[in-house]
């Protein structure tokens, strides 16, 4: 029997930093998932500061999460860096 390829790209992998962390950041254009901790992000860089205790999407997201990490997209950013 012949084995068909699946046409649906694979789930992107999960780099656990934190395990219990409260966000998820997808990095790049495969969007490698690394979860983190928002506590951390926000006090190594003030970048993360402002985006998650503000009025931008990122921020919004964070709040409005339930019991589930809030996504954060870096299409532009490599795995490698962050």
């Amino acid at each position: 029997m012949e084995k068909k390829e699946s046409t649906e790209p694979a789930e992107p992998v999960l780099r656990q930093l934190i395990p219990d962390g409260d966000v998820i950041l997808l990095v790049g254009s495969e969007q490698i998932k690394i979860q983190i901790s928002s506590h951390l992000l926000c006090k190594t860089s003030p970048v993360f500061k402002t985006m998650l205790n503000s009025g931008f999407e990122e921020g919004r997201a964070f709040r409005e999460r339930y019991n589930s990490p809030a996504e954060i997209k870096l299409p532009d950013d490599s795995p490698e860096a962050v």
